[in-house]
């Protein structure tokens, strides 16, 4: 399947899980480009699909990816690259999840981020196994603050979901019925949040100086 099919893929047939989390995540970094003006990116795990269009031309967008064939700007490991320390934001969106070790991830943005730089994260909860390539975690919002809090101050957690999205996206997940994932984006819409049932959060992070 070539680049354009898969990305037409993924904008038919999104999770609701990934929908919301990737409408929470446009609206945290179009805030974060108004009152920080991150003039230097780094986007790891970016994907087919980057969040470079939200900034401006100017700004230095760097991306980094283990997949050489979607042309990432550095190919690896992003705890083995050799990157300078001095990005304004970092983002790392549907990664941690599938990291052996979530606080030596911390500890690297950590040294990779400007004095109080951004750091911004998605990631699942109740989700269903996935590997890309490895599928380790999942953390709850306190999960995350113990985490991190050694290095990040938290910003803001934000949550999103309910039984009923749970529930749908639990009915649609079976060959029979996978073409009612169509209807993903109308059920998506469905404002009610349940703080015992998130699908998942996104986090904003800021480097402690």
């Amino acid at each position: 399947m070539n680049k354009n099919k898969k990305k037409l893929s993924r904008l038919l047939l999104a999770s609701i899980s990934g929908i919301n989390r990737r409408k929470i995540t446009i609206r945290h970094l179009l805030n974060i480009v108004k009152n920080n003006q991150p003039d230097k990116i780094l986007d790891v795990g970016s994907g087919l699909e980057n969040w470079s269009y939200i900034f401006p031309h100017s700004a230095e967008y760097h991306t980094v990816e283990l997949k050489k064939d979607i042309n990432p700007t550095f190919v690896g490991d992003y705890f083995k690259l050799n990157l300078q320390s001095d990005y304004k934001l970092i983002i790392a969106t549907e990664l941690i999840e599938h990291l052996p070790s979530t606080r030596l991830f911390f500890q690297r943005s950590f040294d990779l981020l400007s004095d109080e730089g951004v750091l911004i994260i998605s990631f699942p909860f109740l989700f269903k196994i996935h590997a890309d390539p490895y599928d380790y975690f999942r953390f709850t919002s306190y999960g995350i603050q113990e985490l991190a809090r050694d290095k990040f101050e938290i910003i803001n957690i934000e949550s999103h979901g309910n039984r009923l999205q749970l529930i749908w996206e639990i009915f649609v997940d079976t060959k029979i019925l996978y073409p009612l994932k169509f209807f993903n984006r109308l059920i998506a819409k469905i404002n009610h949040k349940n703080a015992s049932y998130p699908l998942g959060y996104v986090v904003v992070l800021k480097k402690k100086c």
